[in-house]
């Protein structure tokens, strides 16, 4: 059974069907918001695997989805989260190099 069912508003879905169609944007983005579309219980609610095969995504990715939706809101789902180790640190080295 799925842990976290959602309906959305019409709001939020007006929000993410022209996130879909329109502008340009980041594959793993539209990926966010068409599992949100799959899986509103509005519509025909897709289970997860069904989701996930559909999109040639891991089921994991959708529960995290469902769980990001439920939890945090629509804008943490199509938004990244910032990074908190802010990247690779770059690399000093202090000896003179050569010799």
């Amino acid at each position: 059974m799925k842990r976290y069912r959602f309906l959305l508003t019409p709001e939020d879905q007006s929000t993410l069907q022209t996130f879909v169609d329109t502008g340009t944007r980041s594959v793993q983005a539209l990926v966010r918001a068409r599992i949100l579309l799959l899986a509103d219980e509005h519509g025909e609610a897709r289970n997860d695997a069904r989701i996930a095969r559909t999109l040639a995504i891991s089921t994991k990715t959708v529960e995290e989805n469902r769980r990001r939706y439920v939890e945090d809101g629509l804008q943490a789902v199509l938004n990244r989260r910032p990074r908190k180790d802010k990247g690779v640190p770059v690399k000093v080295d202090a000896t003179p190099s050569g010799r």
